[in-house]
């Protein structure tokens, strides 16, 4: 008779969702650029990819290994990139997107009218959580 044994790694989640922040925080194996009021984030595509639909189209779409995705247009001046422009997203509100992106959570967020925060909710996975707007970026 053959015995079988399962192995489950308890901490699995925790533990890759703290080792992507880690990665991230330290510039390691990052292989995108997010870029929002002439702050550039480097990222993972597959974090990126997973957490948004739309976001995914457009890494999909890049015809390069490391693309730089600019979600503001205005202070993109003279950069020469090859890179894809987004809408009016502040540094603010990208920072508390990453965040999500990386953590499944943001906190110091105030709730804003429907349509208040439009483009950044068509950045977000499809679920009831949407983005409201910090208190950071009512400058």
């Amino acid at each position: 008779m053959t015995s079988h044994f399962a192995l489950q790694w308890n901490s699995y989640t925790n533990n890759v969702c703290e080792g992507f922040c880690s990665l991230q925080k330290n510039g390691e194996f990052v292989d995108m650029t997010l870029a929002a009021d002439g702050h550039f984030v480097k990222v993972h595509q597959l974090l990126v990819a997973l957490s948004s639909p739309y976001l995914k189209s457009l890494i999909s779409s890049a015809p390069c290994q490391h693309p730089v995705i600019f979600l503001n247009y205005e202070r993109v001046g003279k950069i020469r990139l090859t890179a894809i422009i987004y809408t009016n997203v502040s540094n603010s509100t990208l920072m508390l997107l990453l965040e999500y992106i990386y953590t499944g959570e943001v906190s110091g967020m105030i709730k804003q009218p429907s349509g208040a925060n439009s483009s950044i909710n068509n950045v977000l996975p499809d679920s009831n959580d949407r983005v409201l707007q910090s208190d950071v970026h009512k400058q």
